[in-house]
């Protein structure tokens, strides 16, 4: 696969419009502390074709609760919020968001980073260029 870069790709359409590089997982549970900013980092930082899936590990904070249907996407990162019944730990919720995954990439996310501009083109361009430093997303054929 090839990486796709900014210039290979028509601005002003989302990325439901275009080939999805990489779809990034991000669990969360409580702490809107947390989210709110790296959220808006990573809406703000990534400038390939993506798909956020905020996994929402039952929240019981109020104000978590209320932010997460505002979370809108960009050009570039379309969004999706999914809302766990319960909280089963990590390694469900992540699952869970890794389950819904299409894209050729994955990328699983905490709700305490914060991404800095070009990020994912780095990271995916790290992957590519030394195949066994990652782990790779299995896809049924």
């Amino acid at each position: 696969m090839e990486l796709l870069r900014v210039a290979d790709v028509q601005p002003g359409l989302s990325s439901r419009h275009r080939a999805v590089a990489c779809d990034l997982i991000l669990l969360t549970w409580n702490r809107p502390d947390l989210l709110k900013p790296c959220i808006e980092r990573i809406l703000r930082s990534t400038r390939l074709p993506c798909r956020l899936l905020i996994v929402d590990n039952a929240s019981t904070d109020p104000e978590a609760r209320a932010y997460l249907p505002t979370i809108r996407g960009t050009e570039w990162v379309d969004t999706e919020v999914i809302i766990r019944p319960s909280n089963d730990g990590f390694s469900i919720g992540m699952n869970e968001g890794m389950a819904r995954s299409t894209a050729p990439w994955v990328c699983l996310l905490n709700n305490d980073i914060l991404v800095t501009e070009g990020w994912l083109e780095e990271m995916l361009r790290v992957r590519l260029g030394d195949p066994a430093a990652w782990s790779d997303q299995p896809h049924e054929q």
